[in-house]
């Protein structure tokens, strides 16, 4: 057996087992893209900040997001932030076979909601969680993490103090996204190498 397919059987065998993780990456949102529609990648929504700041000598995406977020405020960071995805986006049909797939856990870093939208679609039984509030009120035992954050809780992920505070912000989603991966078998899906 070719290494693909031991990789196959290997994916296979934990979603019978109901031990099978996806970790979804941009990378699949940019699957939803159409002619008309795109899906920002983190250079894009820096280059719009450094473009606002009108700066030319950082290049730490971290702490432009960080200096963009002190210079112009919480609620203009979320804004611009927020402009960049488009309401409405119709998940692709890599997003149902994600939950075709019956997985225990889809764990994302991406701020759209193309996950819930495949899951309101189908009627998928998971719990979206966001924060630590929505993990502690979960009851089914599927879910959705979305790791860092959504526009909705006004939580996201992105400045360089939201990394260095996020073991402190989001205790319980850490601790359950490191379960997961110690005890799961993890297919990422939409991460290039540059992400992991």
């Amino acid at each position: 057996m070719d290494l693909l397919n031991k990789h196959i059987a290997s994916i296979l065998r934990a979603k019978d087992e109901e031990s099978l993780a996806i970790f979804v990456g941009a990378g699949v949102s940019k699957s939803s893209e159409t002619k008309t529609i795109k899906m920002p990648s983190w250079g894009d929504l820096i280059d719009a900040l450094i473009s606002d700041l009108n700066i030319k000598d950082e290049s730490d995406y971290l702490k432009i997001a960080q200096l963009y977020y002190l210079t112009f405020g919480e609620h203009l960071y979320y804004k611009r932030i927020k402009d960049f995805f488009p309401e409405n986006v119709p998940h692709s049909k890599i997003h149902d076979l994600i939950f075709k797939l019956n997985p225990h856990s889809v764990i994302t870093t991406n701020w759209d909601t193309l996950l819930e939208a495949a899951i309101n679609a189908k009627s998928y039984f998971y719990n979206i969680i966001s924060s630590d509030k929505d993990l502690m009120k979960s009851y089914l035992g599927k879910k959705l993490i979305k790791m860092h954050g959504d526009f909705k809780n006004h939580n996201i992920v992105f400045k360089e103090d939201d990394y260095l505070n996020y073991s402190f912000n989001f205790p319980l989603i850490e601790n359950y996204v490191k379960s997961v991966i110690s005890t799961h078998t993890v297919l990422f899906l939409g991460y290039s190498y540059n992400d992991i």
